[in-house]
């Protein structure tokens, strides 16, 4: 927790300036990837959302004490133009940077955060931990430069598989001798964000555009998230990242991890089970 809270310090020596991705992974001893992971779980919000709203909260005394333009404020929080900095101002404060510089209404900052965990002993956690040889898997890939846009535009990724034609046949075209399941890959990328694939199990002849991709042989926490989804999964992240990796001696692996689907239940069922499988060190 100290670590955690020694981050969040950094940050904030940062806001006007460059956050630096390997200073972040030194403090927390994890990958930068890995890091987001635990902060989602932990706060129920991306790292890049909490880095934004307080270089928005931060501009607020620069547009209240100082005399410097709009513009300036704008360029000096990351910015490019006073355009992008109003319509961001306005969509978490509701209101403009003018109308907060004249004092016209009251505004509600968002404060730094502090992290404290208390430890229960009372959440049941379904894991095992298995040692796997790499996974062939194939199916349909997106890029996305940060956990903020993923957060919005991966769930629109599902519905056009759900929807598409290509994702009926990837189902149909699968290989019948590996598990009955869909699987939701994300995979780390040494810069600029991460992609994520839709794919199944194995490698089969296709017509389809699809990608293959091999996982990584490594050991693993496999974590049954037992719900409706998405409900399920955001409860078993937070507990997997509140309660189970601080009360224990492993730590995350900066290689790919994935959600497992069955095919055979259904996703709004009370029964329904998610395998979440993240790669430990």
């Amino acid at each position: 927790m100290k670590a955690l809270n020694n981050i969040l310090d950094y940050i904030e020596t940062q806001l006007t300036d460059t956050i630096n991705e390997k200073e972040i992974e030194h403090l927390a001893n994890v990958s930068y990837y890995n890091f987001q992971k635990m902060f989602l779980g932990l706060t129920g919000m991306t790292l890049s959302e909490y880095i934004r709203k307080r270089k928005l909260s931060r501009s607020i005394a620069d547009l209240q004490y100082s005399n410097d333009r709009i513009i300036d404020t704008a360029f000096r929080y990351g910015y490019q133009s006073s355009e992008a900095y109003t319509r961001a101002f306005q969509n978490l404060f509701n209101q403009t940077p003018s109308a907060v510089r004249k004092a016209e209404t009251p505004v509600t900052l968002f404060p730094k955060l502090k992290i404290r965990i208390q430890l229960e002993g009372d959440v049941p956690m379904n894991y095992q931990i298995i040692k796997n040889e790499k996974i062939t898997v194939q199916g349909f890939t997106r890029h996305y430069d940060n956990d903020e846009v993923a957060q919005t535009d991966i769930p629109k990724f599902w519905d056009w598989f759900n929807e598409s034609e290509e994702g009926e046949r990837l189902l149909a075209n699968r290989d019948t001798t590996q598990p009955n399941q869909v699987l939701g890959i994300c995979i780390p990328k040494d810069i600029n964000g991460f992609d994520y694939m839709i794919a199944t199990y194995g490698l089969k002849e296709t017509e389809l555009e699809t990608k293959t991709f091999e996982i990584p042989a490594s050991s693993w926490l496999v974590f049954e998230a037992q719900g409706t989804v998405p409900d399920a999964l955001r409860k078993t992240y937070q507990d997997i990242f509140q309660v189970f990796f601080p009360s224990s001696q492993l730590k995350p692996a900066k290689l790919p991890d994935f959600e497992a689907y069955p095919l055979d239940q259904d996703p709004t069922s009370p029964s329904h089970i998610t395998e979440i499988w993240i790669p430990i060190q």
